[in-house]
């Protein structure tokens, strides 16, 4: 019975330092458990930072990329304009450019009819200057006479 006991004392002082070491195993886990749910909190909030910081930065360049395709937009329009107002600006200057040369044609017509008369006029005025001189002869020879 005394062996029985012994034995039996010692089969409890071997469970209980298993015991203790099992909870020594266990508080170490606990411990271990811990860290890593910290650590995973950690990193769950930074991977929410990073995704609220990655979708404020898509906001921005969404919003910067529409910027820049209504600026596109408008400089499109007023390109075109600009095109419109220059087709319309140079078919005026073309239409100008008729009416000059025509203007300049009938004043190289006038100035030709211009000359054309005063030289008629000239020779008027000569023939004219002539007869005058005729006459003046003929009352001089007749006065004289």
């Amino acid at each position: 019975m005394r062996e029985d006991r012994d034995q039996a004392l010692v089969r409890v002082a071997e469970l209980e330092a298993s015991v203790k070491s099992v909870e020594r195993n266990l508080h170490g886990r606990d411990l271990k458990i811990e860290v890593l749910e910290r650590s995973l909190s950690n990193t769950s909030a930074d991977i929410d930072k990073a995704r609220a910081e990655g979708e404020t930065r898509v906001r921005d360049l969404q919003s910067l990329l529409d910027d820049k395709e209504a600026l596109l937009s408008s400089l499109k329009e007023s390109l075109a304009l600009k095109e419109g107002a220059e087709t319309e600006t140079h078919t005026h200057i073309i239409a100008k450019d008729a009416e000059i040369s025509l203007l300049e044609a009938r004043v190289k017509k006038a100035y030709a009819e211009l000359e054309d008369e005063r030289r008629e006029l000239g020779s008027q005025v000569d023939a004219l200057r002539h007869a005058g001189q005729v006459c003046l002869c003929s009352v001089a020879y007749l006065t004289t006479y």
